[in-house]
């Protein structure tokens, strides 16, 4: 049965119990809402009542949100009640999640504008963010608002390239990000410079 499925570090964790009356042993497989199965073997036999905590490669909770957790035993346990091998529930994130604008340069053939953006979560990152580019001037000109896919390695950077805007000074322009990707635990990264010119 599946006993508990919960977030450490934002990677994601399921607990599986035996609870039956006789010792369980082999591969057990778990799928996360439907996806292709992740193979657990308990390494000894799991004995009445003796639960197996297992961290799920490349399963992380980016946001809060449903979960289905299904665990699918071996053809040599006898199953009293499959119903307990599916869980459904709602799994949070249990440390922030946060994508901070880190730098505004001019480069490449152009040369065009170029965003950088750091994943300080203590997971990788996939998705897509909003990015929006605006001029400061009389009329707080909004120059551009893009979606692009977000990929990006837990404390690594991702650069966003703007082949459209070659020529107002740095100094003038500020970035903006959003994404429904994670709960974002600090919005005031989201932008540079973090306020305009006065």
């Amino acid at each position: 049965m599946v006993r508990e499925v919960f977030s450490r570090l934002n990677q994601l964790f399921v607990v599986v119990a035996n609870a039956g009356n006789a010792d369980a042993d082999g591969v057990v497989e778990v799928s996360i809402d439907g996806g292709p199965p992740h193979p657990i073997d308990t390494g000894k036999a799991l004995r009445p009542g003796d639960f197996l905590e297992y961290p799920l490669e490349g399963e992380y909770v980016q946001r809060r949100g449903q979960v289905v957790v299904t665990v699918r035993p071996t053809a040599s346990i006898v199953e009293r009640n499959a119903g307990n091998n599916v869980f459904v529930g709602v799994v949070t994130p249990d440390a922030p999640n946060d994508l901070a604008v880190i730098d505004i340069t001019y480069g490449g053939s152009g040369p065009h504008l170029i965003a950088t953006i750091r994943n300080r979560s203590p997971i990788p990152l996939t998705g897509e963010v909003t990015i929006a580019i605006r001029e400061f001037s009389a009329e707080d000109q909004l120059l551009l608002r893009e979606t692009r896919e977000l990929d990006v390695e837990r404390g690594a950077t991702q650069a966003f390239e703007f082949p459209a805007i070659t020529t107002p000074p740095l100094e003038s322009v500020q970035v903006i990000i959003s994404t429904d990707a994670i709960n974002d635990a600090d919005a005031s990264n989201n932008l540079l410079p973090r306020r305009g010119p006065r």
